[in-house]
């Protein structure tokens, strides 16, 4: 498949999980996301060593399936509410939010001047790290958190992708066994403000 066609769906992936309303659809992306940079990745590398394989599992397994499918059965269960905004649904922050993107292109562009797909996976990989971060430093909800250290962590795994760039095998397990511990740790959160919510009827 043409790295244009994976970089476009990858860009409306990322464009989706922030402007529309659904916790669902976001995690949902984001699954799509880190499936597209593990298609980019292996499209370069193969997966013919133990480093490769290791990483495929982290990838394919445990971070496009796993996680998100995991989290949202766990809201499911919890019954939270259908509607979500990644990004608060008014003019300064959808505004901010695509001033981010736009940097984060733009960052793809100096570095990259006379390469267009180069700077397309830079930039796009930029975007999604500074999105990460600001959902991370705008967002109250552990929903909220969740989904900002999921989209930061896919725009690692892009620019890792596009970098064509794999650590030692002990090294890959380590990346993985740490991303679980994280996703475990917010499911334990998850729980904890469920019982709270049911106890007190505050949100999570």
């Amino acid at each position: 498949m043409s790295m244009n066609y994976l970089l476009g769906s990858y860009i409306i992936a990322m464009f989706m999980l922030i402007f529309i309303s659904s916790w669902r659809l976001a995690f949902i992306t984001l699954a799509v996301q880190f499936f597209i940079s593990a298609t980019i990745l292996f499209s370069f590398e193969g997966i013919e060593t133990i480093s490769s394989q290791v990483q495929f599992v982290d990838l394919v397994l445990v971070r496009s399936l796993a996680a998100p499918l995991g989290t949202i059965w766990l809201l499911k269960k919890f019954n939270f509410k259908a509607e979500f905004d990644v990004i608060p649904a008014n003019l300064v922050s959808w505004t901010l939010a695509i001033s981010i993107i736009v940097v984060g292109y733009w960052c793809g562009q100096v570095i990259y001047p006379q390469r267009f797909q180069q700077a397309g996976f830079f930039g796009t990989a930029t975007a999604s790290i500074l999105l990460g971060i600001y959902i991370l430093a705008n967002q109250r909800s552990i929903v909220g958190q969740i989904i900002g250290i999921l989209i930061f962590e896919a725009g690692i795994i892009l620019l890792e992708a596009f970098s064509k760039h794999q650590e030692a095998f002990f090294i890959q397990i380590g990346f993985a066994v740490v991303f679980l511990w994280t996703i475990t740790l917010f499911w334990k959160f998850l729980a904890e403000f469920a019982s709270i919510k049911e106890l007190h009827g505050s949100d999570y």
